[in-house]
Parts: structure tokens; sequence; C-alpha cells
């Protein structure tokens, strides 16, 4: 089962790893943090979470703060995100996602959702039906290349981040899953 989430806030910086003592953030939200606020919605370690795609809905903006270092930060990140979970064996996805979409109804998370940094707070609504949802406006009509963009960490022995060329298509970002042909590490 497929879950789709409206994420917004008024900041958010996803730092990029390149960029050692200043803060520069990622054009959109990284599929590992997309990751880490289904995670803070709902989550045991019987389960895991998948991103599928991001829908970026308002314009990519950036403004810079600064501190003790710069940061490059986005202005007003919304984001619609579309994820599913796996489960080991004689794990009970059935209760999982109950569990999951009470949480994220009552909006009763298990951690503090975040978009990239803790002092960047995120607003999470559940899209259940299209109802729920304004038709946004296509706000990146076209084909834009976002260069590599973060994925998530390889399972095994010694994990690795892995990452992948990030095309957006008409305001969407479709996400490979972890062990695919498209990822580098």
């Amino acid at each position: 089962m497929s879950f789709r989430l409206r994420v917004q806030g008024p900041r958010a910086c996803f730092p990029r790893p390149e960029f050692r003592r200043d803060q520069i953030s990622y054009d959109v939200i990284p599929p590992f943090v997309a990751r880490a606020i289904f995670n803070a919605i709902y989550c045991r370690s019987a389960m895991r979470w998948h991103i599928d795609a991001i829908q970026v809905l308002n314009p990519i903006r950036f403004i810079e703060e600064r501190s003790p270092n710069r940061r490059l930060l986005l202005a007003e990140p919304h984001y619609l995100i579309d994820g599913h979970f796996s489960v080991k064996a004689n794990a009970n996805a059935a209760q999982f996602t109950k569990m999951f979409l009470r949480n994220a109804r009552r909006k009763q998370y298990a951690a503090t959702p975040f978009l990239g940094m803790p002092e960047y707070s995120a607003e999470i609504d559940l899209i259940e039906e299209e109802d729920d949802l304004v038709a946004p406006l296509n706000m990146h009509p076209g084909s834009l290349d976002l260069g590599w963009l973060a994925l998530d960490l390889e399972e095994g022995a010694r994990p690795n981040m892995q990452y992948f060329r990030a095309i957006m298509e008409d305001g969407r970002i479709s996400v490979p899953p972890l062990g695919s042909n498209a990822l580098a590490c």
C-alpha cells in the first residue's frame, strides 16, 4: 500500500555533503530525509520505508542565513511525498498500516519531524483521497536536471550512502529503489 504526505514549512536545509564548512541545501528534499519523516510518524524494526516519488509544489527559492558559517536555505518548501513500507518475515503489515494511519491522522508522531535540520519544523498532512488535495499548480513545467541527490543508506555490513541523478519532470521526481542500476555510491 502506498501513502501520500503533504510536507511543508517556512524554511528547510538539506545540507549537501560536498560543502563541509557551509551548509548549502540541496534544491529539494532528499529521499532519505523524506523517509525520516515517515519514520517520525510510525516505524518499527520489522519495517522499512521506501520513497517512490517527490512532487515539488512551490518554486525552488534559496535564502541565505548568516551564522558562524554560511547557510543557504530553501524558502517555503512544499512537497507531496509518496512512500510505502516493506516488512520482514512474520511482521504484521496490516497492523503497521493501521498504526501509521492513526498517528498520521491524529498528528501524534513518534519523533518530531523536521526539514533537514531540527530547527526547521515540518508541517505534515496525510492525503488519503485526491479530494483532500487542492490541485497544485505546476510550478516546474518541463524537465530539470537537479544533479546527484542522496537517496539512502545501502543496508549491509558497511552501509554506504547511495545517490541517483534526480530529474524533475513537470515537478515530479521518480525515486529509484535501493539496489537499482541507476544508483551510484
